[in-house]
């Protein structure tokens, strides 16, 4: 656990601020398709093709794409927990 004295001049308000931007700072690191537990690749063998699909929105994607609805796996908490604590 991070405690965090305040000085002179810095408000619990503008800290807040710094660590909203930090953790934000660190998702783009992460946020795409490929990182989400929605995610799924899907072999078809006979067509010898690979299709990348969303199964919370139910469709075809790319593993580069982001959309609001992303939801990390667990692998990917982790790192992004391990980044956060790197910047302090």
């Amino acid at each position: 656990m991070l405690k965090i004295v305040l000085n002179k001049g810095i408000t619990k308000k503008s800290l807040n601020k710094l660590l909203i931007q930090i953790g934000e700072d660190v998702m783009k690191n992460f946020h795409c398709c490929a990182t989400c537990v929605n995610f799924v690749v899907k072999r078809e063998e006979k067509e010898n093709k690979i299709e990348y699909y969303c199964k919370r929105l139910g469709f075809e994607t790319k593993s580069h794409y982001v959309f609001n609805c992303w939801e990390p796996k667990e692998n990917v908490k982790k790192l992004i927990d391990k980044q956060k604590k790197l910047q302090f």
